[in-house]
């Protein structure tokens, strides 16, 4: 948006997070979504993955990566934004 700060980009998108003034704070990462979280969603996708490209299902699956970066960011932010002691 106009007057927008952006703080995080990454080659999948130009825009991961940004601020606006001192008061908000958006990012487009889902921390919550963890690998298994990743894997019952794209399980559950199978069919529709699988019809947009053959062995989508099976691509999307072997991508899937356990890491620690969502659940830090988000805590992060909680405690530099929110001030929610760590």
């Amino acid at each position: 948006p106009p007057g927008a700060t952006l703080l995080a980009t990454n080659a999948m998108s130009p825009i991961q997070a940004f601020a606006v003034g001192d008061a908000v704070r958006c990012v487009q990462f889902h921390p919550e979504m963890d690998a298994e979280r990743s894997r019952a969603l794209a399980e559950a996708r199978r069919e529709r993955l699988d019809r947009q490209a053959p062995g989508g299902s099976r691509a999307v699956l072997a991508s899937i990566r356990i890491t620690p970066d969502g659940e830090r960011i988000l805590a992060n932010w909680l405690i530099r934004f929110v001030r929610v002691s760590g």
